[in-house]
């Protein structure tokens, strides 16, 4: 482009020399002028553009809500003081209530507790790119300071590498339908499916001086330590949950803190992806966006935490390889350049195909909590080209009165 734009002054200098002596023509020659240069430089902003777009090509798919979707992760279930599991990982402690009534406003009803699919989150090196979306991008970079492109295994020096992602925070009504089939909907996410964060305009996303204005206290948990003691939290995350007190740790995948998209010293994408939603999540509830709905505070509705709770998460992939479907026929399929499914490849996995496969096949789980080793579930779901955008459903613990009699919502 600077080529191109140096190439285009020359030639304006010589058209106003000659200009300089042709006085009937000085309106044709500025046209001239103006021309050369809004063509030159159109050129090269093609060029440079189409290059970009060639590098960084966006995909997704819309999750399918039967197939593509994890529905017994909603368990552990309660009602009252009975619990289901289902096979399911769950904290059953963060519940708190052991009443078999409650009462909220002018009602009577009882406690319930579950698991809500209530978000969807992006992760991606590809500013603006909607996977959950279907592939779309909402805009070119270039508007805010922190819509850069992000890199996976950019080498810092000789014997470290880091990574950089963007990440897209989607409010998903996904159980909202089943909300309007009770009497009381106030169980249930009920606002439309929206975008509700965008990385790409936080500055802070992209520059930890920024993002520590909203944590100092993540200086504390840089010390040898407190990065020590995040392989009890991994060891406990792939066992169960992560340990709720080291809230700087986010398993066997990274570190909480500085809450920015660059993830130092990356072991795997997958793990990186973890860490980023994990991060903004974090920080959307640091900001108070983002409310709680578990234990005897949230039986009657969302309540501010500012020091987020992990274990009030868990999540599963949707894309490129939903976590429902087998990962030989998913990739196969990823490779042959086909978005459909056949009847075999849903639900449960039923041909296994590596660690994650029969893993799935023995545990009947399709999610997991915030932490633990991808090398049990994420093995094969991250592939290059059309794999390296995903798109993930997010679970958030939700205890509430469920109305029986009485006023109110």
């Amino acid at each position: 482009m600077k080529s191109l734009f140096n190439f285009n002054v020359a030639i304006v200098y010589a058209i106003k020399g000659i200009c300089r002596y042709t006085k009937n023509f000085l309106s044709a020659c500025l046209l001239i002028i103006s021309a050369l240069v809004l063509v030159g430089t159109t050129n090269a902003y093609a060029e440079e553009s189409g290059s970009t777009k060639q590098n960084l090509v966006c995909t997704g798919e819309f999750t399918n809500p039967i197939t593509g979707m994890c529905w017994s992760c909603i368990m552990p279930i309660g009602i009252s003081s009975i619990f289901y599991k289902g096979g399911q990982d769950g904290t059953k402690d963060l519940t708190g209530w052991k009443q078999y009534l409650c009462t909220c406003d002018l009602y009577i009803g009882v406690p319930i507790s579950f698991y809500e699919p209530a978000r969807v989150m992006d992760v991606t090196t590809k500013p603006y790119c909607m996977v959950a979306l279907g592939g779309v991008s909402f805009a070119d970079t270039g508007s805010f300071t922190g819509d850069t492109a992000g890199f996976v295994g950019q080498e810092e020096d000789q014997q470290h590498t880091s990574t950089f992602f963007q990440a897209h925070y989607y409010i998903n009504p996904v159980m909202y339908i089943i909300g309007q089939m009770l009497d009381n909907s106030k169980c249930f996410e009920q606002k439309g499916f929206d975008v509700g964060y965008l990385t790409e305009v936080d500055p802070s996303w992209l520059l930890a001086e920024y993002a520590n204005l909203l944590s100092p206290d993540g200086y504390l948990y840089g010390t040898l330590p407190a990065v020590l003691a995040c392989t009890g939290d991994c060891v406990a995350a792939t066992a169960h949950f992560g340990i709720a007190p080291l809230h700087w740790c986010v398993g066997c995948n990274g570190l909480m803190y500085p809450m920015t998209g660059k993830i130092d010293g990356s072991v795997s994408t997958m793990d990186s992806s973890g860490v980023v939603m994990l991060r903004l999540l974090n920080k959307m509830h640091r900001v108070g966006i983002n409310l709680s709905y578990y234990g005897n505070n949230g039986l009657c509705g969302g309540y501010r935490q500012l020091l987020m709770n992990k274990r009030q998460y868990k999540y599963s992939m949707t894309y490129p390889v939903s976590q429902t479907k087998s990962i030989a026929k998913a990739m196969s399929q990823a490779i042959a350049g086909s978005n459909s499914s056949t009847g075999g490849e849903t639900g449960a996995v039923n041909d296994g195909a590596g660690i994650a496969d029969v893993e799935m096949k023995k545990s009947k789980q399709c999610c997991q909590p915030f932490g633990r080793t991808t090398l049990i579930w994420g093995t094969g779901r991250y592939y290059p080209v059309k794999g390296e955008d995903m798109s993930f459903q997010i679970y958030r613990k939700r205890d509430c009165c469920q109305k029986v009699y009485g006023y109110g919502d």
